[in-house]
């Protein structure tokens, strides 16, 4: 289940990124400090996993729970966060556009 939540967050901000290049031609839409922490932890966590996996002990066991747990939440704020950036950007270009459109300067 967290890679369907890893692999679907990555493809709405895919889905998303397109969409607004496509709409607006916005071609910067750099990467969010929770999606860099998020993918930091993805990481951290097939490491352990892998620890947990090849020996056996309390504290590895641990190690992986918290880390899929802390995973799933950073992995969701992430989609959330770049979900609200998308909206966001595409109410400004909105906004831009219909300021050009009726000659009002920016």
């Amino acid at each position: 289940w967290l890679v369907w939540l890893v692999l679907g967050r990555d493809i709405i901000i895919v889905g998303g990124v397109g969409a607004l290049y496509l709409r607006y031609r916005l071609t910067k839409f750099p990467p969010t400090l929770s999606g860099k922490v998020s993918t930091g932890l993805q990481i951290l966590m097939v490491l352990a996993v892998l620890l947990a996996a090849a020996f056996p002990i309390t504290i590895f066991q641990e190690f992986r729970l918290i880390s899929i747990w802390v995973t799933t939440l950073l992995t969701a704020v992430s989609g959330i966060d770049y979900i609200h950036r998308g909206i966001t950007l595409t109410r400004e270009n909105q906004r831009l556009r219909r300021n050009i459109s009726a000659g009002i300067s920016t």
